[in-house]
């Protein structure tokens, strides 16, 4: 879930700002990019998740038979398992 952990980054920065230096220095500076790239597309599902309702809403306007209708219907769980908000705690 992108907004967990974004806010447990944001204050591991702010309690260590010496940390993001010592990540690239371990890591190097292309899979710091690689990862903000993922981290990047999970905030991507995350706002399409959220808005998945008034997209479903908008599309269904529009007529789709039975094969779009299925392929729409995975895309829209692709979103919710790609944000990561699959998971319901109990």
């Amino acid at each position: 879930q992108w907004g967990p952990l974004a806010q447990t980054m944001l204050g591991m920065m702010l309690n260590n700002p010496k940390l993001l230096p010592d990540i690239l220095l371990s890591v190097g500076p292309g899979p710091l990019v690689d990862w903000m790239g993922h981290f990047g597309a999970l905030a991507a599902y995350e706002v399409l998740h959220r808005n998945s309702e008034s997209i479903d809403d908008f599309r269904r306007m529009f007529p789709m038979d039975d094969k779009q209708r299925y392929l729409w219907r995975r895309k829209l769980e692709a979103w919710k398992y790609g944000s990561g908000n699959d998971y319901n705690m109990q």
